[in-house]
């Protein structure tokens, strides 16, 4: 009976060890699209409300914008013609109760002939209703840290669906097709079910064969 005591005891430490599994629900780094201006349709994301946004990068004469910790491909938030203030949004995105992380980075829009601040509003939430997350980032155009959002806890009370959005502000004084610039942006939610460690594992198999051998050599004893 002690001995079993003693390989529960093991199997609760081992699930202790185990960590959480970690599930992306949306990963978009741009670098997949073709570099180009005045587009709607960007990836995991679409730009709404008649906007545009640009994709910049090697493709194009405008990569340099890319600041790290940018790189490859980046979105300016400000668009080319039109209605440049750029509205993005991701497709639904189905949340369970529990802790999402959001990350992303946003710099300034790195160009000296344009030292203009930039104001960009991120929300993730329902279509309708109060946002989970809500937050406003005022960049100037050479801030390359401010608006660096790195597993940002955020807590879901019941499962609902919702969509993340970035969304240039029209503010007066700053120009339309400059904007702040986006990428690596991420959302990952922990499962509820744990995935072993191979290490952890190793002393599961260690409990499991030394509960089986005390039971072989207890019953050749009592033969």
């Amino acid at each position: 009976m002690k001995r079993f005591a003693l390989f529960l005891v093991a199997i609760a430490l081992c699930l202790a060890a185990v960590p959480m599994h970690a599930t992306t629900l949306l990963s978009e780094n741009f670098d997949e699209l073709t570099a180009n201006l005045d587009q709607t349709s960007v990836g995991a994301f679409t730009a709404i409300n008649g906007t545009n946004v640009d994709i910049v990068g090697p493709g194009n004469d405008y990569g340099y914008l890319c600041a790290s910790p940018e790189s490859g491909n980046c979105v300016d938030m400000g668009g080319s013609g039109g209605n440049p203030y750029g509205q993005l949004q991701s497709s639904a995105i189905v949340l369970g109760a529990g802790t999402v992380y959001l990350s992303f980075d946003l710099v300034g829009n790195q160009r000296p002939d344009y030292e203009l601040e930039s104001t960009t509003d991120v929300t993730l939430g329902p279509a309708v209703g109060a946002p989970l997350y809500s937050n406003s980032f005022i960049l100037l155009y050479n801030d390359d840290s401010s608006g660096i959002v790195t597993d940002f806890p955020i807590t879901v009370t019941s499962p609902e669906t919702v969509y993340l959005n970035f969304t240039y502000v029209d503010t007066p004084g700053t120009n339309g097709n400059v904007g702040a610039l986006l990428d690596n942006v991420q959302l990952t939610e922990n499962s509820n079910s744990p995935v072993p460690e191979p290490s952890s594992l190793l002393l599961l198999g260690s409990g499991l064969a030394a509960l089986a051998g005390g039971l072989w050599k207890r019953r050749k004893i009592g033969a």
